[in-house]
């Protein structure tokens, strides 16, 4: 068993998660630089490790597979840009259009039902046309509904913004399946349990930069204490951000533009991934 890999990974992880949070507040860059340095550290010592290592945890081999490097390097960017999406709709519907929770809950079903359908249909296309062409139509799809939201104001018709919602469910529906299943299947057999594991990680780090990124970018127009609340969607003493819409919505259309350009810079590597998938075989590890 690899008990030094599988604690020195973990802890690599860990310990830039934190480094993640803490940039979230205020007078932590210290803190917050030194975590991520010791977990830089701790990472590239997993690395060295497992080269090594007879029975690694983590064969490191199956990075030559374009199919599942491209895969697993697209998921980060794609969770960022995809993460705090529904938690800036929120705001857009609660605050700036004064919606209650109940009515903003019914608005954001028709996207959470778009994307399991095109969850569902994206695999069924996958099957037929390839995993990266569905991919990169979605994540396509997926940027330029970030963009079209961050034209939504006061004024915009409610019905206008039903379909930027659709469109993000489509667009993200069609990008996840496929791209988890040329993670997992462009791997040997003996390899995919670490390759689904290696998709999850990528995605878990993304999905935590992307709330704190969006409170970086938010904080460019309005106070630090105002912004996290917001994005963990507690509203109390809000009354003064709640008397400036316009500042408010130029923050949360700044904030829509960045996700919309990573989740454009994810389409990169769908793009590169593009012809038939690669199965490599690997050569058996001992112990596995």
């Amino acid at each position: 068993i690899d008990l030094i890999g599988f604690i020195s990974f973990t802890t690599s992880v860990s310990l830039i998660l934190l480094s993640l949070t803490y940039a979230s507040y205020p007078n932590s860059a210290g803190i917050s630089s030194a975590l991520a340095l010791a977990g830089i550290v701790m990472l590239i010592f997993f690395a060295l490790w497992e080269l090594r290592f007879p029975s690694p945890a983590l064969d490191l081999r199956i990075f030559r597979i374009w199919q599942f490097s491209g895969g697993v390097i697209a998921q980060p960017p794609y969770a960022i840009a995809f993460g705090a999406s529904t938690v800036l709709l929120v705001i857009y519907l609660e605050i700036i259009r004064g919606l209650s929770p109940s009515a903003t809950g019914l608005l954001l079903i028709p996207y959470e039902l778009s994307f399991l359908v095109f969850g569902v249909a994206g695999g069924r296309l996958s099957d037929r046309y390839g995993y990266a062409p569905v991919a990169l139509v979605g994540l396509a799809l997926s940027s330029a509904s970030l963009y079209l939201m961050s034209r939504l104001s006061v004024d915009t018709p409610l019905q206008a913004a039903i379909i930027y919602m659709l469109l993000l469910g489509m667009g993200t529906g069609l990008f996840t399946t496929p791209n988890a299943s040329s993670i997992v299947m462009s791997t040997p057999p003996e390899r995919r349990g670490v390759a689904s594991s290696m998709r999850t990680i990528s995605f878990n780090v993304g999905f935590a930069i992307s709330l704190n990124l969006s409170i970086l970018v938010m904080t460019q127009f309005i106070p630090y204490s105002i912004a996290s609340k917001l994005i963990t969607e507690d509203y109390s003493g809000l009354g003064d951000i709640a008397g400036n819409i316009r500042i408010l919505s130029i923050a949360l259309s700044r904030t829509f533009k960045v996700q919309s350009t990573i989740m454009a810079a994810a389409m990169l590597f769908s793009f590169s991934r593009l012809g038939k998938p690669d199965f490599l075989k690997l050569p058996e590890v001992k112990g596995s």
